[in-house]
């Protein structure tokens, strides 16, 4: 490990151990934008018809940022809508949060000048990857982010797009991408999701991640310790990602970590990396996953 990296860890654990000992929370999720260029099938932001008011002003994102860090907030992950389409925030950010996290659908490039990690989504093969989310968009994200090396791919599988995983993996890797993680298709609780996965296509979906992983064992970024928390049903008290996460909707209101996703059946890679406890006992399997 690097003395960059290395020191980056050491600050992630002092964070970690200020919120701990003094309960000072120090992660945001945040929706920048309401605005998306696509309207992709599996989408949980547009689901239900929001309420939302106009796109917020530059000034009113710096006194909302500036607020979360003056309370502690140091790690900032931005997605939306699509937060590439607010590259004035994104750069606002960039100077406020020492770590930023941008998930993304890759059609709009977030510039160079944006060195922290990006996650880019993406759901199968060209085939299905479009049948998804609009005709052309497979084709349009590798134009946009071929050799970035910012750039973590970020699939999340399904029973119906499991099967592509070592496909995506091979484009990942062929694309000179820093990494790839997957998670889990997430069930809404609000309704009767027949999406939602049963517990042996979730074992299923584990045993194809275990066996593309050892393909690919330097780009799928998944510790058995993660996959194992995947294995398992879970509950909202205990959850880092849920507990202790401050999340926040374009309006500035205090929101549940994705939507209305069922705990139970929860797939999120935030929930697998981000417990406390492996934070303070595995750091460098974490920092490896989050690298």
């Amino acid at each position: 490990m690097n003395s960059s990296r290395a020191g980056d860890l050491a600050r992630l654990l002092s964070y970690e151990i200020k919120r701990l000992a003094l309960g000072v929370r120090h992660t945001a999720s945040i929706d920048i934008t309401a605005a998306c260029n696509l309207r992709c099938r599996h989408c949980y932001f547009f689901r239900d018809p929001r309420d939302i008011a106009a796109e917020p002003s530059l000034s009113v994102w710096e006194e909302r940022f500036r607020g979360l860090h003056a309370k502690g907030v140091r790690i900032a992950l931005l997605l939306g809508g699509e937060p590439a389409l607010r590259p004035n925030v994104l750069r606002l950010a960039d100077g406020i949060f020492p770590f930023i996290d941008v998930i993304t659908n890759g059609t709009v490039r977030i510039e160079p000048g944006f060195r922290h990690r990006i996650f880019l989504s993406m759901d199968g093969g060209e085939a299905t990857h479009d049948a998804i989310r609009g005709r052309g968009v497979f084709a349009k994200v590798l134009e946009n982010y071929a050799g970035d090396p910012r750039v973590v791919v970020h699939m999340i599988l399904g029973r119906d797009n499991h099967r592509e995983l070592e496909e995506v993996a091979r484009t990942a890797a062929g694309n000179g991408f820093r990494g790839m993680v997957c998670g889990l298709y997430a069930a809404d609780s609000r309704r009767d999701d027949p999406d939602a996965l049963s517990a042996e296509e979730r074992a299923a979906i584990l045993d194809e991640i275990r066996r593309v992983r050892a393909l690919y064992p330097s780009l799928l970024r998944l510790s058995d310790r993660m996959l194992d928390w995947y294995s398992r049903p879970h509950r909202l008290r205990d959850c880092y990602w849920g507990r202790d996460v401050l999340h926040f909707d374009v309006d500035w209101r205090q929101q549940p970590c994705l939507g209305e996703g069922d705990c139970a059946r929860c797939g999120c890679l935030a929930g697998a990396v981000g417990s406390p406890i492996r934070k303070l006992l595995h750091p460098v399997e974490v920092f490896r996953a989050m690298s």
